[in-house]
């Protein structure tokens, strides 16, 4: 995760959902489950946003704080 991160702010244009990505299958790589989670919401203007995390063991690993978010599909790693 920390690699990930580290990576994403040097590179124009990463997202939280190419980060969560790119989380998923390094951690596949290792044999570990871990899945995406994509969620939308409203700001304080009432604009739409939506956000990917990752989710190992039932926590979220990477994406912060996601609490205002409504979960709306999952992504499984490939087996």
């Amino acid at each position: 995760i920390w690699a990930v991160t580290s990576v994403s702010r040097r590179i124009p244009g990463s997202t939280c959902l190419t980060q969560a990505l790119a989380a998923q299958a390094l951690l596949g790589r290792s044999g570990h489950h871990a899945t995406i989670q994509i969620g939308v919401a409203k700001d304080e203007q009432s604009r739409f946003e939506a956000h990917a995390w990752l989710l190992f063991g039932g926590c979220v690993i990477l994406g912060g704080e996601v609490d205002r978010f409504t979960s709306i599909i999952a992504v499984e790693p490939k087996r």
